[in-house]
Formats: C-alpha cells, sequence, structure tokens
C-alpha cells in the first residue's frame, strides 16, 4: 500500500513538473516573438500595459514558477537535487543586484534589470531539475528549433517584403514611427532610425539583426548537434526522416543566421564551428589534454584583452571599421563609470542615466549599454555582478569538458521508444498561448472592415504559431513509425483542432472582451487533446548524444564571443534560450555521465526554512518589483488614450509606482502640451510641470533629461513673468536647471547652446563665451567623425547649420 502511494505520489510530481516546464517553453515562445522593452523605452497606446509591465509579468512569471517547483519539492519526505553551480553565479549575481538597487539612481529600473537578468538563470536551475530524461531534453530542443524555423520565416518576409512596407508607412506618416522610438522631428536619432530602416535590417521579431543572430547560433549549433547523433544512430530507412528534418532543421536556423547578416554573429559561428568539427573528429584527444588547452586559452584571452586595450588606447579605435569605432567609445565610456564605482557599479539599468557623462563627445549617439556584456556588467553590478553572471554558465562548460571524455567511442544506446503524446500537448499549449496572449504583446492596426482584420491577424498572429507548431510537430513524429490508419486519424484531428483555433482567433479579433468563452474553448480543445491522446499514440526515439552537447557547447560559446561585441545576450528572448540551452547541455552530460543528482531526506527545520524563504521572497517579488509596476503601468496606458484625464492618471501613475520617475515626467509633459495648445490658459500648469520635474529629479538624480525640462518650464516662466525681477529669476533657475543638465552630459552641445543664450540674458558675458566656445569645439569633433563613419553620405548636423552657425557668430562677436 505504501509503495502504493509512493508511486502515484512521485506520478503526480512527474505531471507537475511537466506542467511547469510548458510554463517556460510557453514564455520562451512569447518572447521570441516579441521586441520586449524591459526598461519602457517603446510606447504604444494600444496596448493595455507598459512594455516595462509585460516583460516584468513575464520575468515574474519564471520566476514564480522556480519558486513554485521548491516548495513542491521541499514539502516532499525526500528531494532529489542536481547541483549545477548555477546556483553559485545565480546567487553572487541576486547579492550584487541588491547592493545595485540601493546604489542606484534609479531604483526602479535597477530591480527590473535585475529581474530579467536573474529570471533566465533561475529558470536553467529548474529546467535542470526536471529535464531528467532524454524525452523532455529533446521536447526543448526541438521547440528550439520550431522557434528558430518561425524566426527564419520572419527574416524572409522582412527580406522580401515587410521592409518595404514599412518603408511606405514611414513615408506617409513618419511622425506615427517617431513617436514610437521617442525621437523628435529633424533629430539626429531621426536620421539614426532612417540609417537602419532604408538599411533594411532583418531582425526576424526581436529588436536588432544581432539579437535574432544570437538566437538562430544557440539553435543552429542545437540542431547540428542532434543531427549528427541521429545520423550515427541511424539504424533502418525509417531513421531517414528524422535526420533529414534534422537536418532541414538545421539548414533553416543557417539560412535565418545569413539573411539577418550579423556580422558578429557570423563570425562568431564560423570559429565555433571550427570548434565543433575539431571536438567532432579530436574529442579524445582534447580530452586527454584539458589542463593544457584550459591553460593556454586563458592565456590567449588575456593576451587579446591586453592586445584590445593597447590597441585601443593608442589608436582610438579598433580594428574592423565604423562598427568597431564607435564600439571603442563606449567601451571608453563605460571604463571610466565602472572606474568611478568599482565595487557596485552604477546600478542595473542605470547606465543609461550615467553613460552621458563619460561618453566622448564626438560619438554620435548616446547608447543604454556598452555592447560588450562584460563591461556592461562590470559598469553596473560590479565585480561581484559580473563574475556571479559569468560563473553561471562558465561553470557548466568545465563541468561539461572535464566531467568525461567528450568522445565516445560507441554510439549512445537508444533506448527502446515509448508511446508518448505530451509533448505534442505542450506544444499545443504554447500555439494556443501564441494565438492568445501574443496579441496582448504585440499590437498592430487590424482594421475597421472584418475582412481586412482576419487577414491581418493571420499574418501577424496565426502564421507564426502555425509555422511554429506545424514544424515542431513534423520534428516531433519524423522518428516515429506511423500506420497509414494513424495518419489519417492525425489529420482528422489536426483538422478538428485548426477549425477551433481559426474560431478562436475570430472570437479574439472581433470579440477580445469574452475571456470566459476564451477560457471555456481553450479547456475544451485541451480536454479534445486529452482524448485523442488515447486514439493516436505516437513514438519518438531521438536521443540527445555526445554531438548534441558538443553542439550546445559551441553554441553558448558562439553567443559569448558574439556578445564581447554586442548586448544581444540581455536582450529577454536571447538570454531565455541561452541559459535554455545551458540547462539541456547540464542534462544532456548528466545522462552520459551519471552525475551530479543528490538525494536527501532534510529535517523539518530545513524544510520550513526553505518554504518560509520562498514565502517570503514571493511576497517581495509581488510587493516591490511587480505590483507597483504593473499599476502603475495600466494607469500610464489609460493617459494615452485619454487627454481629458491624462495629468490625473499620470499622477496616479506616479503614487502607484513610488520609485518610478517616468510618470512624473510624462506628467509634467502632459502639463507643458496642454498649456502649448492654450486650451486654459492657466499658468499654474507651468508650476505643476516644474513640481512634477523636480520630483522626477527626486528619483532619479543622475539623468541629465529632467533637469533639461525643468530648465523648459523655468524659460516658460520666464516669458510671462509679470515683472522684470521675477522673469531674471525665472532665467537664473533655468541656467541652474541647465548647468546641473551639463554637469550630467557635458558633451552635448544643445545643452551649453541654451546655456550660452541663457548667459547672455543674464549679462554673463564670459560664460556665454565658454559656453558657445564648447558649442563649436563638440559640433567641429562630431563633424570630423561623421566624414569618418559616412564618408559617402551629405553631412547630418547633430546641432543644426543654423545653430552651429549663430554659435560660431555669437562667439566672434562677444570675443571682440
Amino acid at each position: 500500500m505504501k509503495e502504493r502511494i509512493k508511486q502515484v505520489r512521485d506520478t503526480s510530481f512527474k505531471r507537475f513538473e511537466y506542467v511547469l516546464l510548458t510554463v517556460c517553453l510557453c514564455v520562451l515562445a512569447i518572447r521570441a516573438m516579441y521586441v520586449e522593452s524591459p526598461h519602457g523605452g517603446l510606447m504604444d497606446p494600444k496596448q493595455i500595459l507598459t512594455n516595462e509591465a509585460l516583460s516584468l509579468i513575464l520575468s515574474s512569471t519564471l520566476i514564480l514558477t522556480t519558486a513554485a517547483w521548491f516548495f513542491v519539492a521541499f514539502c516532499r519526505r525526500k528531494v532529489s537535487y542536481r547541483f549545477s553551480g548555477i546556483e553559485i553565479g545565480a546567487g553572487l549575481f541576486l547579492a550584487a543586484g541588491l547592493v545595485g538597487v540601493f546604489v542606484a539612481s534609479n531604483k526602479r529600473a535597477a530591480i527590473t534589470d535585475m529581474l530579467t537578468i536573474l529570471a533566465p538563470m533561475l529558470t536553467a536551475i529548474l529546467l535542470i531539475q526536471i529535464l531528467r530524461s532524454s524525452p523532455r531534453i529533446t521536447l526543448v530542443l526541438l521547440v528550439a528549433f520550431a522557434l528558430a524555423a518561425t524566426a527564419t520565416y520572419q527574416c524572409t518576409d522582412q527580406f522580401f517584403s515587410s521592409n518595404e512596407d514599412m518603408i511606405a508607412d514611414y513615408k506617409q506618416n513618419p511622425q506615427k514611427h517617431l513617436d514610437v522610438i521617442g525621437a523628435e522631428q529633424g533629430s539626429f536619432e531621426q536620421m539614426l532610425y532612417e540609417h537602419r530602416l532604408y538599411g533594411k535590417d532583418i531582425r526576424g521579431f526581436l529588436t536588432t539583426s544581432n539579437s535574432t543572430g544570437s538566437f538562430l547560433l544557440l539553435s543552429a549549433f542545437a540542431a547540428i548537434g542532434l543531427f549528427v547523433d541521429a545520423f550515427r544512430n541511424r539504424r533502418d530507412k525509417s531513421s531517414h526522416a528524422a535526420v533529414v528534418c534534422l537536418g532541414l532543421a538545421a539548414a533553416l536556423a543557417c539560412a535565418g543566421l545569413i539573411l539577418c547578416r550579423s556580422k558578429g554573429a557570423l563570425a562568431a559561428g564560423a570559429v565555433c564551428g571550427v570548434m565543433f568539427v575539431t571536438a567532432l573528429t579530436l574529442g579524445r584527444h582534447l580530452h586527454r589534454r584539458r589542463r593544457l588547452l584550459l591553460v593556454l586559452i586563458i592565456v590567449a584571452v588575456a593576451t587579446a584583452t591586453f592586445v584590445v586595450i593597447g590597441y585601443g588606447t593608442s589608436h582610438g579605435t579598433l580594428p574592423g571599421g565604423v562598427s568597431m569605432l564607435v564600439r571603442w567609445q563606449y567601451w571608453d565610456g563605460a571604463a571610466r563609470m565602472y572606474a568611478d564605482k568599482p565595487l557596485t557599479g552604477v546600478g542595473g539599468g542605470n547606465f543609461a542615466n550615467y553613460y552621458p557623462h563619460y561618453k566622448i563627445p564626438a560619438a554620435p549617439e548616446t547608447v543604454a549599454d556598452p555592447h560588450n556584456f562584460i563591461l556592461s556588467l562590470l559598469s553596473q553590478y560590479g565585480p561581484l555582478g559580473a563574475i556571479g553572471f559569468v560563473a553561471g554558465f562558465v561553470i557548466i562548460l568545465l563541468r561539461v569538458a572535464f566531467r568525461r571524455p567528450a568522445e565516445d567511442p560507441s554510439p549512445p544506446k537508444i533506448e527502446g521508444a515509448s508511446p508518448n503524446t505530451r509533448p505534442l500537448i505542450t506544444v499545443l499549449f504554447i500555439s494556443v498561448i501564441l494565438l492568445i496572449l501574443r496579441p496582448v504583446f504585440v499590437t498592430g492596426e487590424l482594421g475597421d472592415r472584418p475582412d481586412v482584420r482576419i487577414y491581418v491577424y493571420g499574418i501577424l498572429f496565426v502564421a507564426p504559431a502555425t509555422v511554429f507548431a506545424a514544424w515542431y510537430s513534423i520534428l516531433w513524429a519524423s522518428p516515429g513509425k506511423i500506420t497509414p490508419p494513424a495518419i489519417i486519424q492525425a489529420v482528422l484531428r489536426c483538422t478538428i483542432a485548426a477549425a477551433v483555433f481559426f474560431f478562436l482567433a475570430c472570437m479574439v479579433v472581433f470579440w477580445p472582451s469574452a475571456v470566459g468563452i476564451h477560457g471555456t474553448l481553450i479547456a475544451c480543445l485541451a480536454a479534445y487533446v486529452m482524448w485523442a491522446e488515447q486514439k493516436y499514440r505516437a513514438r519518438t526515439a531521438l536521443k540527445p548524444g555526445w554531438a548534441t552537447q558538443i553542439g550546445l557547447f559551441c553554441g553558448i560559446v558562439a553567443v559569448a564571443i558574439h556578445n564581447l561585441i554586442d548586448f544581444a545576450i540581455f536582450e529577454p528572448a536571447v538570454a531565455g534560450l541561452f541559459w535554455t540551452m545551458t540547462a539541456c547541455l547540464f542534462a544532456v552530460n548528466s545522462q552520459r555521465t551519471g552525475a551530479g543528482r543528490v538525494q536527501f531526506a532534510p529535517p523539518k527545520i530545513a524544510r520550513l526554512a526553505v518554504l518560509t524563504t520562498t514565502a517570503v521572497l514571493i511576497f517581495a517579488l509581488l510587493h516591490w518589483a511587480l505590483i507597483p509596476p504593473v499599476r502603475s503601468g495600466r494607469n500610464i496606458q489609460r493617459a494615452l488614450n485619454d487627454p481629458y484625464c491624462r495629468i490625473e492618471l499620470f499622477d496616479a501613475a506616479a503614487k502607484a509606482d513610488p520609485l518610478s520617475p517616468r510618470p512624473l515626467s510624462l506628467s509634467a509633459k502632459a502639463c507643458l502640451q496642454q498649456y502649448a495648445r492654450g486650451d486654459t490658459g492657466d499658468k499654474t500648469l507651468l508650476q505643476i510641470g516644474a513640481d512634477q520635474q523636480r520630483s522626477a529629479i527626486q528619483r532619479n538624480k543622475a539623468g541629465y533629461k529632467n533637469y533639461r525640462k525643468l530648465a523648459e518650464v523655468y524659460e516658460l516662466q520666464a516669458e510671462t513673468a509679470a515683472s522684470q525681477s521675477n522673469r531674471l529669476e525665472d532665467l537664473q533657475q533655468a541656467f541652474d536647471a541647465l548647468t546641473e543638465a551639463a554637469r550630467r552630459y557635458p558633451g552635448s552641445d544643445r545643452i551649453h547652446l541654451k546655456l550660452a543664450r541663457l548667459a547672455e540674458l543674464l549679462n554673463r558675458d564670459d560664460e556665454a563665451i565658454a559656453h558657445y566656445k564648447t558649442v563649436v569645439q563638440i559640433e567641429d569633433a562630431y563633424r570630423d567623425q561623421f566624414k569618418i563613419m559616412y564618408p559617402d553620405r551629405e553631412l547630418f548636423s547633430r546641432l543644426g547649420e543654423k545653430n552651429y552657425q549663430l554659435a560660431k557668430k555669437r562667439l566672434a562677436e562677444l570675443k571682440y
């Protein structure tokens, strides 16, 4: 009887783990098809929440999923745990992140950034516990391959049509595009946006081509590795379908990698391709000399670092063209930022606030990341955070490289295939999530006509979900022995499922508020699939082995190399797949070596401590990290769609999240816009705007933008001052605010130009001369660099030709 109860509990726990695995894969799928902005850089009035709030919901889902596993696992009498080493890295990074929250200027950005980076690391810890069998590992890998195929589909669509459509839409209404990215007409940001737009950047579903390149690198190497394993283990003609399909999966990922044209990703892929072939052919010999090889790698990395630093310091750039010139400027600013705070860094997500202070004046743009993941971690989290993050995956790489010879002279033994349709059910739920929840994250203009709405919905949402589900189903079914009657039954059931999907999609388009009906349809569809499981049970016999392990290893290394000149590893979609593949690497290695698993019976006090700690952390996550931004984000989105109550809603958003400066800044902007329209003529709007900007400064003292906007308010007050003394007082306050902005952004020619004009109005000619001189020097340095970067392009003045000539003229007049 006891044995029966134990077996039931074990089965229930396995099913619970499968549910958690499905949740993790659903989040990964959504992020792989969504331009995620954790720090709220994009604004879309059609969304129900801000980008920051939506991103935090996804990250918190992963963290809560991990916490649920620990909570349930430690409620059992015996705990089975596999220690990987990621726990050490995650713990160090968490400690550095908490310290960074206290030292950060923008504490909300620090909390959000810490959770965004930490969530995939914790997910890797969870997946290592769940991926105890080959079918589960294969499920995760096939999902990654299907997501890569979907990304390639999107890249192909952009290459042939979508980019042209976007260019046409931009020409028709450029202001709509500029509002989304927060740029102004005639600004340098607009020039850069047009440069990327007309350059037809192929970026898939992600923010840049480099991000898509990193994402596809991971999938391509894993697919190549599994393809080699399937090829080596083929037994008869029934194995040929799996080999061909896996070969196509690898080819699709590589095709997407070529289409996105990321030079860094292609170079890293080429280096690790050589590594893959070398390990595949000389694995045993390399393992025998693994210590010597490790020493050589360390020496090579140290030597390359010193050579790069020496060359960049002496030449002011790096070999590799224009892109490496600007990257060296980013690195120079990040290094000086780190030198000022070498122990703690400036706090996660605060790089954009501090970088203008260290930016080279000639550099064309300010950035939110130095395009080097080591420097990014050092400058924001200090050495402890950088060590923790890097140790999380390096420990896995070292354990895999040193645990057992990488080369196995005999193919891994294939276990007898057992009937299993859970992977198909999992992917079906992922497809439903992509159809139902993805429209919440990715909004689009559906139009007014029903036929147009269905067409647009089909292109934006149904087509990617279909590509994902179809390609996964092909990969999943390819190793099985399926009879013709079973194929007919499968086609009929898939047809019914497709009809339900289409009906559900139409319901979402025409009746989005019917949440209960949507839930009922999903439940019915799930019940149908569970019933179909009893009728149609396919077999799968894929088993990741030695070559898959090498492929995963090389993919992780390739992404690390690529992100020495980029920041894609911090994009949530790439980070999610990166740490998922790290977990798969550990799981495959454990399958082959049998090491890493520990079973123990924790005493009641230890169990209580773990459960209490988990509960406290969940409460802290919800109370401080998730609920305030979600409430604030909801009010912000309502304000964007309600011009009459906009200021009140922004104020409510500021109260809902007492750490974020963003709603206060938006409220001040709304006050100025309402004053400029002259709807009420109420001058108290200027005073309210000034108060809101001062409150925003208190929440983020390092950023220069709030000081600049505060100065604009004071200038408007000076224009309507009742007396000359009041006017001079307002001008002095504007001058003081701009002086603070200039201290935080000394390389801004526009700020110095305004300071020079205000100095003239205040009869401070010496200060005006100094600022005019700085304006001319900055613009001249920028123009010299522009000619280097864009030799065939007409000069675009960042300051504006009129302002530049005015500064030169006034400088000459004031001097003489």
